[in-house]
């Protein structure tokens, strides 16, 4: 009886390794050859979970104290696996060799590849437990749930303001450092921010998709738009501290301002 359990439990053993040295040449399979072969879009979303779940099973630590760390020459930081330090490795060299066959976006590792398929196919596996929402990707459920929680993770060094997320933050800074990394293409004008960037584009463009519906007069800007529609409501909702006079628009008040210091 012992014997047949043990060769039972070796079949089983062969079976496993087996398949795992299957999903590796699928990894390898997996990257960008110069003719890549169109796949079916179903298959490539449900062979590239079945391939995350298996490497991240593979390259799971293993518990041994004399286990051995594989060391970035880049940046020093220490990986568990020869595999994982060949995907860290693309972080410093910018190669994304796993390609997205149904828009040919490309990404540096695998688990990126299989959260941008589900933009593809719908999948929204992660639900959040207070309103129900559920979301493509774990981090924008994290981001989304820190609404509910008003926690504020991200803190400014400067002047010690917090943010929800760190996009918030990185944007923030800019505006203590002066940064501008977004340059306008047509007359090199830098933004501190994409979206004041895309605004500003539509100056050269012309492009003017917000409408007035009461007169049908076109803007470039929401905000112009917003401020536009006071002129038919009367609306006036800034209000000088020292005369009490109200305007319509924040640019009507701020010359206010400035001809009474001038004053």
């Amino acid at each position: 009886m012992m014997e047949f359990k043990r060769e039972d439990h070796m079949h089983e053993f062969d079976e496993k390794q087996s398949s795992r040295q299957f999903n590796q040449q699928d990894l390898q399979d997996m990257q960008v050859k110069d003719e890549p072969e169109l796949l079916d879009f179903q298959s490539v979303v449900i062979e590239a979970s079945k391939l995350l779940e298996t490497c991240s099973d593979s390259q799971k630590p293993k518990k041994s104290s004399d286990k051995k760390l594989f060391q970035c020459k880049e940046c020093g930081k220490c990986i568990t696996s020869n595999y994982s330090l060949k995907e860290h490795l693309r972080i410093h060299s910018g190669e994304k060799p796993l390609k997205c066959y149904e828009c040919g976006k490309c990404f540096s590792h695998n688990s990126s590849l299989v959260e941008h398929l589900r933009v593809h196919s719908g999948e929204k596996p992660y639900k959040c437990d207070i309103c129900g929402r559920k979301f493509s990707l774990s981090s924008n459920r994290d981001k989304h749930f820190r609404l509910h929680t008003n926690e504020k993770p991200f803190r400014c060094d400067h002047c010690g303001k917090c943010f929800t997320h760190s996009g918030n933050l990185k944007e923030h800074i800019r505006r203590h450092s002066g940064e501008k990394p977004y340059k306008c293409d047509e007359c090199g004008k830098s933004f501190a921010f994409s979206n004041s960037l895309s605004r500003h584009l539509k100056v050269h463009s012309g492009e003017k998709p917000h409408k007035c519906s009461e007169c049908g007069k076109c803007f470039a800007r929401n905000y112009n738009l917003k401020e536009h529609l006071r002129v038919h409501s009367g609306e006036k909702p800034f209000e000088c501290d020292k005369c009490g006079k109200t305007f319509s628009r924040s640019s009507d008040i701020s010359k206010h301002q400035c001809n009474d210091l001038a004053e």
